[in-house]
């Protein structure tokens, strides 16, 4: 079997790690960019028991792993996904205090057995992402291409799995069996109906925007601006979402769409809505 091909890495944050079971997630899963590559390395637990002088007895048994994962890119919002970021008006905080969420992650190989192309699905059902380092250099009479490093902490969940597989004919049968085990939103919600309207703001540029019904108690608003309204399902992880307080204004152009989410604590998608912006001029 050879390999030739990696793509469609994708994670998503826990939302429960119940005892006996295996981890359930915390909305539609983000894809982090495009692969370049993702090194697999496992720690393992080694036994072994010598009698009559020779070996009689070998354990060897999973305790942690990690991926080194290389990336074309990642956007802002999905570092605030992966590390645990906090994106304010266009700007990513990386805090001392930033504790990235464990999640779930997974890619796709391509591989060619006895001169057939298969696609392999890869997936860790218990990840913790730590930041990889970053250089930048000058231009010179040759180009060499910057890539996002991110090595994903392996842990076994409580079922004592930690990594799963799935080989497909084709690429995508083996998407659609990834995407599988992240889940989906909670069956048999329903997205709710925000009404959303813009008028020109207090200062050149922004807009101030009204919301109705008025969110319940307890939840939050997250907003994106954008050249057309945002799809948004109910349950969705709305986290890297900007946030916004209700009231303040917001810094959009004329003829953007603005669409705002109402979330729970949990940044599950509640409600949402959108509208055309007018800013003051």
């Amino acid at each position: 079997m050879a390999s030739f091909g990696a793509k469609y890495p994708y994670f998503c944050p826990v939302k429960e790690e119940p005892d006996d079971a295996r981890p359930t997630y915390d909305g539609e899963p983000v894809r982090i960019g495009r692969l370049v590559k993702a090194d697999l390395s496992i720690t393992l637990a080694s036994g072994q028991l010598y009698a009559d002088d020779q070996l009689a007895e070998s354990v060897d048994e999973f305790v942690s792993g990690s991926v080194a994962m290389e990336t074309d890119d990642m956007t802002d919002d999905t570092a605030a996904v992966v590390y645990g970021a906090t994106v304010e008006d266009g700007t990513v905080h990386y805090n001392v205090g930033d504790d990235p969420p464990k999640g779930g992650y997974g890619y796709i190989k391509k591989l060619m057995r006895n001169k057939t192309v298969l696609y392999k699905a890869y997936f860790y059902p218990l990840v913790k992402a730590v930041l990889g380092n970053d250089s930048a250099a000058t231009k010179s009479n040759s180009i060499t291409f910057g890539t996002t490093t991110t090595t994903f902490t392996i842990f076994a969940c409580e079922t004592g799995d930690w990594r799963d597989t799935h080989e497909a004919a084709t690429e995508a049968e083996a998407l659609a069996w990834l995407k599988a085990q992240f889940g989906g939103a909670a069956p048999g919600g329903t997205l709710g109906e925000l009404t959303v309207t813009s008028a020109a703001g207090t200062a050149s540029g922004d807009t101030a925007i009204t919301v109705t019904p008025a969110k319940g108690s307890g939840n939050l608003y997250k907003y994106k601006v954008g050249a057309a309204a945002q799809p948004v399902t109910y349950g969705q992880n709305v986290r890297a979402w900007q946030a916004w307080d209700g009231s303040a204004d917001i810094t959009a152009a004329t003829d953007q769409v603005i669409t705002v989410v109402e979330c729970g604590a949990d940044y599950k998608a509640l409600a949402a809505g959108s509208a055309t912006v007018t800013a003051k001029a």
